[in-house]
């Protein structure tokens, strides 16, 4: 895996907050862990979106059953 370094301009109560729950006191791996589920939320969102546009919307009792079953399992 190649490394890259960017510079970020936080507002200092959000960066304060941040390097507080930083694993470790590392603030890059915090950020990093951060982008990574955005990116993974963001392309999880467009393939669903596809699908919706291919199939249709999910019907609503499916999406409360989904909804239930990851409620038991504590997700």
């Amino acid at each position: 895996m190649t490394l890259v370094r960017k510079a970020v301009t936080l507002e200092a109560d959000l960066a304060e907050a941040a390097q507080a729950i930083a694993p470790g006191g590392n603030f890059s791996a915090l950020v990093a862990e951060a982008l990574d589920d955005r990116v993974r939320a963001e392309r999880l969102r467009r393939l669903l979106d596809e699908d919706e546009a291919e199939r249709g919307r999910i019907p609503a009792h499916v999406l409360d059953a989904v909804a239930a079953e990851m409620h038991d399992v504590g997700a």
